[in-house]
């Protein structure tokens, strides 16, 4: 290699054109902006119900998506003008960092889901503050030890299977499975449920719809990321271990492929806003954004349940509320955390018998 700052091959790094710059900047623009709002939404936390232990791993998210807008993205900015392997170098490090990191927390987020579905009373025990805090860790190590590996000298094709191998494809398959294990137990569940009686079975049938938001939310975080990186992926890993193929065609392909990748980390707080009312709400409040009409779901599943005939003792209901339910009956177990927002803490027992619903007395308070 004819340079100490070159990664795979001369002439592996990216062709910035005057066009492609300005793309790079308004992707960049947006992504920090995005995601500063999030992070700024979530420590103002104006409703009280943003800093709820899984959303840990949202703010790493977007933490990790900020590095690639606001350092990685201006980097290849930079390049433009001043057309230097060490630029190159220090933006794909910090690139590695914020892709690993983005697709570790989305992996993260889809186990939290698969415990609170299958292992619900063992949800809180597991998923703590402190375990979390462990988890987001361990991300950052794996995340920044994948950019030490080229830094310290492994800079040829066989880093690229390992980055490969171990950051996008063991996560993903990971997500995969958890996420059909989430989609079983969760069609269980709903066959469980259609046998009760219609009206003692309206408050379950709600909350399982919550449930299914909520991992679907998880989901379309992850297809959207995935979807916006495999082109370049699949098109970088040519490049890279086949040396015919390196050509104009596959380096042009390439270099606009790279626009998405640097997309995908500015869209999940989008996400978020669309499917997400706390996170909505918090938006338009740190963005002063006043008259919005903001339609709570949670109030509308609440009176139904109520009007059901269904006695729910000691349940105090504020303006936001998220449930968890604890479901016991032969064979069923549910926990549903709304991640969508339409509510805030409960914990109510649900016994379920051949004949009737129980809720216990179990005492709980919704907060805003």
């Amino acid at each position: 290699m004819s340079s100490p700052y070159t990664v795979f091959f001369d002439q592996y790094w990216f062709d910035t054109s005057l066009p492609s710059i300005i793309v790079y900047i308004i992707v960049s623009l947006f992504t920090i902006f995005s995601n500063l709002l999030l992070c700024v939404a979530y420590l103002k936390d104006p409703f009280k119900n943003l800093r709820s232990v899984q959303n840990y791993f949202v703010l790493n998210l977007a933490i990790a998506d900020l590095i690639m807008g606001a350092i990685s993205e201006p980097l290849l900015v930079v390049t433009y003008w001043h057309d230097h392997n060490l630029i190159y170098f220090i933006h794909y490090l910090f690139a590695i960092i914020s892709a690993a990191c983005s697709l570790l927390n989305i992996t993260a987020l889809s186990i939290i889901r698969y415990f609170a579905v299958k292992q619900p009373f063992l949800t809180q025990s597991i998923v703590n503050k402190r375990s979390v805090i462990v988890g987001i860790v361990v991300v950052w190590v794996i995340a920044i030890h994948y950019a030490l590996l080229p830094f310290v000298g492994w800079r040829d094709k066989t880093f690229q299977l390992y980055l490969y191998g171990l950051a996008c494809v063991i996560p993903t398959v990971v997500f995969i499975v958890a996420y059909f294990l989430v989609y079983r137990a969760l069609r269980r569940h709903t066959i469980a449920i259609k046998g009760l009686a219609e009206g003692k079975s309206l408050a379950l049938e709600n909350a399982l719809r919550t449930e299914k938001a909520a991992t679907r939310t998880v989901l379309l975080v992850l297809m959207v990321f995935l979807a916006l990186w495999i082109p370049f992926l699949t098109i970088d890993f040519i490049i890279v271990q086949c040396e015919s193929c390196r050509n104009e065609t596959f380096h042009l392909a390439r270099d606009i492929t790279l626009s998405l990748v640097y997309f995908s980390s500015g869209i999940n707080p989008v996400i978020y806003a669309w499917r997400v009312q706390v996170f909505r709400r918090a938006f338009m409040r740190v963005l002063g954004v006043q008259g919005v009409r903001s339609f709570n779901r949670s109030r509308a599943l609440w009176k139904r349940t109520i009007n059901s005939g269904i006695s729910i003792p000691n349940l105090t209901l504020n303006s936001s509320m998220r449930a968890s339910w604890n479901v016991i009956d032969p064979g069923l177990k549910l926990d549903v955390e709304a991640i969508d927002g339409s509510m805030a803490h409960v914990n109510e027992s649900l016994e379920l018998s051949s004949a009737e619903l129980v809720v216990s007395n179990t005492p709980a308070s919704v907060t805003n």
